[in-house]
C-alpha cells in the first residue's frame, strides 16, 4: 500500500520534475550504453583469442626467452623453423610466419616528450 502511495505521488509530481527526471533517463542510458561498448570490445577481444588458437598453432621463442619482446631469431633461423618437419606447407610454401616485435621511444609531437610505441613488422 505504501509502495502504491509512493508511486502516484512520483507519477503524479513529474511533470514539475520534468528537467531532473530527463537528466536522469539521460544519465542512465548513458552508462548503458558505455557498459555496452566495454562489453562488446571484451567479447570482441575473446573471440579473436579463441579463433586464433588452436593445437596446430605455435609460437617458436629463442631459448631462455619468457615473452616475444625477449625473443629474437635471425632470418636464417626464421627459415629453418619454417623448413622443419611437422610445418604446414601450402601451396605458396610454408605456413609459417616470421615477425618481429620492438618497442620503441619516440618523442610526441604535441609535447615533446617520449613515448613507448610498438611496431610489428614481417621479416
Amino acid at each position: 500500500m505504501q509502495f502504491a502511495s509512493l508511486l502516484g505521488v512520483n507519477l503524479r509530481t513529474l511533470s514539475q520534475r520534468r528537467g531532473a527526471a530527463l537528466a536522469a533517463v539521460v544519465g542512465i542510458a548513458g552508462v548503458v550504453t558505455v557498459f555496452l561498448a566495454v562489453l562488446s570490445i571484451a567479447q570482441g577481444i575473446l573471440r579473436t583469442m579463441e579463433m586464433s588458437v588452436g593445437l596446430d598453432n605455435a609460437i617458436v621463442l629463442r631459448s631462455g626467452s619468457d615473452t616475444e619482446m625477449m625473443s629474437g631469431l635471425t632470418g636464417d633461423e626464421a627459415r629453418l623453423i619454417s623448413e622443419a618437419p611437422g610445418i604446414v606447407q601450402g601451396p605458396n610454401g610454408p605456413q609459417a610466419s616470421s615477425e618481429l616485435f620492438v618497442i620503441i621511444n619516440l618523442p610526441k609531437r604535441s609535447t615533446g616528450t617520449d613515448a613507448n610505441l610498438s611496431s610489428q613488422s614481417r621479416l
